[in-house]
């Protein structure tokens, strides 16, 4: 049985699908299988597929589209090695990614789980940036406490590429698998639930490509859905597990004072811009996630105060130049 699954959910992907596959095939570490998943295509995926033969290639078809987080999960539940890598149809492995991933797990026993910086490429293969869309807020290769990387993910940016990642087999099913309540943010929902019972690691320089492209399939969300699902995962891990975070409940009205007023800052943006339903979606979500009228008109204020001083700011900048 191999050490590593590499899992690789597919769906519609027929585009760039052979890059990813060669990539994943020419890696230096050598001890893992492929599982491709493939969630009911329609276009030319299982061809592409069936167009490599190695032996180290497991290919499986769903019978019925599950949808992505439920593609996700099938992976985990067929993948057979003690470490998994979820890695998406799109995008690129550098040669060297497994080898020093696994190298970490193996000699770390505290760390669960490893990620790394990526380069992102457009739909040509191009470089856009040389680094990931959020940078960690720590320097170097290092390992991280859970609590800390929670507190991190909580109330900062999700600074972890998905296709990144590679982990203990373990983490995945001690975190429940991914949470099918927040389709556009189960990796970051589930990067929360790891950071509960295990440390982390980090490699700081790109071991993977990510493809950022028009056909992205997180980019079937609207902004509010996203938005939304972030706030929704971050509250959720502080609600369901306050006996594993000591400062849980401070976090979490941080939480909800912090996309309150952000909230509010974008629904007066899209007001000014005249996108009325967008607005009031968000001013919506304010008010859906307000436990006291005062907070409420605190956070406007804040977002009232940040507007007026971004204009000041604009103002003086013109009158300066």
């Amino acid at each position: 049985m191999p050490l590593l699954t590499v899992c690789l959910p597919t769906y519609n992907g027929a585009p760039f699908l052979a890059e990813a596959i060669q990539s994943i095939l020419a890696q230096t570490w050598t001890d893992f299988d492929l599982l491709i998943v493939d969630d009911h295509s329609t276009d030319d995926t299982p061809a592409v597929i069936r167009s490599f033969h190695d032996r180290r290639i497991t290919f499986h078809q769903n019978p019925t589209r599950l949808g992505l987080v439920g593609n996700w999960n099938r992976c985990l539940e067929l993948a057979q090695g003690e470490y998994i890598c979820l890695f998406h149809q799109d995008d690129v492995m550098l040669p060297d990614n497994l080898r020093q991933k696994i190298t970490i797990l193996q000699n770390y026993s505290n760390v669960g789980m490893v990620f790394s910086d990526a380069v992102l490429i457009d739909s040509q293969s191009q470089p856009i940036a040389e680094h990931w869309f959020y940078s960690p807020p720590f320097t170097g290769t290092t390992t991280i406490e859970g609590q800390q990387l929670l507190q991190e993910l909580i109330t900062g940016n999700n600074f972890i590429p998905c296709s990144s990642v590679v982990a203990w087999r373990e983490c995945f099913f001690r975190s429940g698998r991914f949470d099918a309540r927040f389709p556009f943010t189960a990796d970051l929902a589930m990067w929360l639930h790891i950071a509960l019972f295990y440390d982390v690691a980090y490699v700081d320089k790109p071991l993977i490509k990510y493809r950022w492209h028009s056909s992205n399939e997180t980019r079937n969300f609207s902004d509010i859905d996203q938005w939304r699902q972030i706030y929704l995962a971050r509250q959720t891990v502080l609600t369901e597990h306050p006996d594993k975070i000591p400062n849980a409940a401070p976090l979490l009205s941080q939480l909800n004072q912090q996309y309150q007023t952000d909230s509010i800052i974008r629904a007066l943006y899209h007001l000014r811009h005249r996108h009325y339903e967008a607005s009031q979606a968000y001013l919506n979500f304010a008010g859906e996630i307000n436990t006291s009228g005062f907070l409420l008109l605190k956070a406007t204020g804040q977002a009232l105060k940040h507007l007026i001083s971004t204009k000041v700011h604009k103002n003086l900048k013109r009158f300066v130049l």
